[in-house]
């Protein structure tokens, strides 16, 4: 009798441990489940105060240098709907490009020569623009053309 009483206790030790493998298991395949993207950019975190260059005619022209693989300033801060001019003087030897693929801005900027790229956001975000020269620097150089990039942040119109 005491041998069964054994052998009935370590069933059921074995059943709940079993029991727990498995409610671990389906936890795990929960937490592995991505969570879906937001559908709409995150509002930017630039107010108002920050906003970049000035405004001239209507359109706010910001001014920017391209050299030695570095786009200065590498943030700018525009409002939605609000017309933008960024005013770029490359000041060296190496033609590089611009690219603000999310809104459709594209442009080439000869060496030593300033290119004025215009457009007017239509949407609130974070934005990355990059040179597109590849596919690295020459030797000597700062960085890459990878690392050629900055930020633009389009902030509501009321801000």
């Amino acid at each position: 009798m005491r041998g069964q009483l054994w052998v009935v206790a370590l069933a059921v030790l074995m059943g709940a441990v079993l029991a727990g493998c498995g409610g671990l298991q389906r936890r795990d395949e929960e937490a592995s489940v991505t969570q879906p993207k937001p559908e709409k950019p995150l509002p930017p975190t630039k107010t108002a105060a920050e906003l970049s260059g000035r405004v001239e005619g209507g359109v706010r022209v910001v001014h920017m240098t391209a050299e030695n693989w570095v786009f200065e300033p590498d943030e700018i801060v525009v409002k939605e709907g609000e017309p933008v001019k960024i005013a770029i003087e490359n000041k060296d030897e190496t033609a590089y490009g611009f690219s603000l693929k999310e809104l459709g801005v594209e442009a080439k900027l000869p060496p030593k020569q300033q290119t004025a790229i215009e457009f007017t956001p239509e949407k609130m975000g974070e934005f990355v623009f990059q040179s597109t020269v590849g596919p690295g620097a020459p030797a000597g150089s700062k960085g890459e053309a990878s690392e050629m990039r900055g930020h633009l942040y389009v902030i509501s119109p009321q801000s």
